[in-house]
């Protein structure tokens, strides 16, 4: 049963969960005196919905996708505000190709990646099947804060995904990137400054430079003409 009437709780769990578009964890809303009985009682009243385990959003929230929502269950117990980027885990592979593009990229799943130094947080099990962290130094230019979460730059998210041969999101091949680097010009990416920045990785990989790499990847979202 409510500890409060309906109408008081989602009073509460709006005023907290302000900042966060809407959504918030289970031990968030312990914070406001709403518990996880009561949320259970809430979403069976249709007040709230939850498509990640231990994570809610109150009707009309921002929708600001699934990666928000994983990413807030990394650290259940701390609210974004709270956590200071890279430590908290930045967003990056397929997950961070679906922010970056809007797409549906990494749907189902978390890749994260954290500072080799830094501890990861209490109870953050690499083994989860939807969660994959890996661990790379992340300097300031390779990330930066997208919409309230801290993501991978467009050029880091594709050396990530070419390094990464792809193992931990749905991205099968290069044509798919190709996708993904389109759906980005069209959010205003310039694809010119992008190439720029994948030079050296290119040039290391023995994909000539980074304007021919650009270039083939886009090149492969266009079937062959006969």
């Amino acid at each position: 049963m409510l500890p409060m009437d309906s109408d008081e709780a989602l009073e509460r769990l709006q005023v907290m969960s302000a900042d966060q578009f809407g959504m918030f964890t289970v031990p968030q809303a312990a914070t406001v005196g709403v518990d996880r009985a009561a949320l259970e009682e809430l979403e069976e009243q249709w007040e709230l919905s939850s498509w990640v385990e231990g994570v809610y959003k109150l009707p009309g929230a921002s929708n600001h996708g699934e990666v928000y929502e994983r990413w807030l269950s990394l650290a259940p117990a701390t609210f974004a505000r709270d956590r200071v980027a890279p430590g908290c885990g930045v967003v990056s592979h397929g997950s961070a190709a679906q922010r970056l593009a809007s797409s549906k990229f990494g749907a189902g799943f978390l890749a994260v990646t954290f500072p080799p130094e830094t501890p990861l947080p209490d109870g953050l099990n690499a083994a989860i099947p939807d969660r994959y962290v890996h661990r790379a130094p992340l300097p300031p230019q390779d990330w930066f804060m997208c919409d309230g979460v801290p993501v991978t730059t467009p050029a880091r998210t594709v050396k990530d995904l070419l390094d990464n041969h792809y193992d931990d999101c749905p991205i099968e091949d290069e044509t798919t990137i190709g996708r993904y680097l389109l759906r980005m010009e069209r959010r205003g990416v310039d694809l010119a400054e992008l190439a720029a920045e994948l030079d050296g990785w290119a040039r290391r990989n023995d994909r000539r430079n980074g304007e021919f790499l650009v270039r083939s990847i886009s090149a492969a979202t266009h079937p062959p003409q006969s």
